[in-house]
C-alpha cells in the first residue's frame, strides 16, 4: 500500500472555504491542478435549488461522479476480475460519508494505477478532480478528500505531461433555442362605406279594430219570485188479506235399545323368562409365530466425489 503525497501542503484537508471559489492553493498549483476560474460555487447552486425546491442525492450518485471522475484522470486503472482471483481488491474503492443537510461530503478512496506512471501527479490529479466534479455535478462542498494509491498494474506508459493534460469535465448546461412563434399582424382598422340601394320597400302597418263596447246586465229591483203549486197524489187503501194457521204435529218418542250384557275379557298366562346357559370356557391353545427372514447386507457402492462447476464468464472476464 502506498499513500501517496504530492507535497506536504497539498493534502490538507480541503474546506468549504477553500473549495469556493477554488481548492486550496497547493492543490490548485499541482500538475494538472484546479483552476480557480472555473470553479462553481456550491453556496449560489444551493440557493437556486431552495428558490425551485430542494434537490436529494443518494450515496450511490455520488459514487458514480467519484467512479466517472477517477476513471477520466490518466495513468488510473480498475482492477476486478482476473486480478481479484489472485488474492487482490477491487479498485477503485471509495467511502463517502454525505450530509444533505448543509450539503457536504467526506470522500475517501483508494485507487489503482498503471506501471510506469508518475504516480504522485497522477493521486494529485484524482483528488482535484474529484473534488471540482463533486462540487460542479452535485452542489456538494468536499469536506475532506482523500487519495490511497493501493495497487498498481502493468501497462502502457503515461506521463507527467499526459497527466497536467487532463480537463476536469464539466456539466452540459441545456441552452434555450429563440422561438419560432410569430404573433399574427393585426391590421389597421379602415373606415366603413356607405351603402346606397335605389329599392325602395313599402312598410305596412297593420289596423287595429276598435274595441268593443261591453254590456253590463242590470237587475230588477222589485223582483217577486212566483209560487209553484205542486199536486199531491195518494193512492186508495188496498183490503187485508186473512193468514190461515196450519195444524200442530204430533210430537214422536224416540226408541231406546235394550242393554247389552259386558263380555268377559281373560288374561293371557304369564310367559316364564328362560335364561341362556354359557358354554364352558376353552383353554387357549398356543399359537407358534414363525421368524421372519433374517436380513441380508446389501454391498453399495461408494459415492463419487462432487466435481468442481466452473463458471465462465460471457464477455471473457468476470464482472466486478
Amino acid at each position: 500500500m502506498t499513500h501517496a503525497s504530492p507535497s506536504p501542503g497539498a493534502w490538507t484537508n480541503v474546506t468549504p472555504e477553500t473549495i469556493t471559489p477554488g481548492l486550496n492553493a497547493a492543490a490548485a498549483a499541482a500538475p494538472g491542478g484546479i483552476n480557480a476560474d472555473d470553479a462553481v460555487s456550491a453556496p449560489a447552486i444551493m440557493d437556486t435549488a431552495h428558490h425551485h425546491g430542494s434537490n436529494r442525492l443518494g450515496l450511490r450518485t455520488m459514487e458514480y461522479i467519484v467512479s466517472a471522475a477517477i476513471a477520466r484522470v490518466p495513468g488510473t486503472a480498475k482492477v476486478s476480475g482476473t486480478w481479484k482471483k489472485i488474492g487482490g481488491q477491487n479498485f477503485p474503492r471509495m467511502a463517502i460519508q454525505m450530509d444533505p443537510d448543509t450539503w457536504t461530503v467526506a470522500i475517501d478512496v483508494a485507487i489503482a494505477t498503471v506501471w510506469p506512471s508518475p504516480v504522485t501527479d497522477i493521486a494529485a490529479r484524482v483528488r482535484s478532480a474529484i473534488a471540482e466534479e463533486v462540487v460542479a455535478m452535485s452542489g456538494f462542498q468536499p469536506t475532506r478528500v482523500n487519495v490511497i494509491v493501493g495497487h498498481t498494474i502493468p501497462g502502457e506508459r503515461v506521463t507527467a505531461e499526459n497527466v497536467a493534460a487532463h480537463v476536469t469535465k464539466q456539466p452540459w448546461h441545456p441552452e434555450a433555442a429563440p422561438s419560432r412563434i410569430v404573433s399574427p399582424a393585426i391590421p389597421e382598422p379602415r373606415p366603413l362605406r356607405p351603402t346606397t340601394t335605389t329599392n325602395t320597400v313599402h312598410i305596412v302597418s297593420p289596423d287595429t279594430p276598435t274595441a268593443p263596447a261591453v254590456r253590463s246586465p242590470e237587475a230588477t229591483p222589485d223582483f217577486v219570485p212566483l209560487p209553484v203549486e205542486v199536486a199531491a197524489h195518494s193512492a186508495a187503501s188496498a183490503p187485508l188479506r186473512a193468514v190461515s194457521t196450519p195444524a200442530p204435529l204430533p210430537l214422536r218418542s224416540p226408541e231406546i235399545p235394550p242393554e247389552q250384557p259386558l263380555a268377559r275379557v281373560a288374561a293371557p298366562a304369564p310367559v316364564t323368562p328362560w335364561s341362556p346357559s354359557a358354554p364352558t370356557p376353552q383353554p387357549l391353545r398356543p399359537l407358534t409365530i414363525e421368524s421372519f427372514a433374517r436380513h441380508r447386507h446389501v454391498q453399495a457402492p461408494d459415492p463419487e466425489p462432487l466435481r468442481a462447476i466452473e463458471i465462465i464468464p460471457l464477455f471473457g472476464k468476470e464482472q466486478p
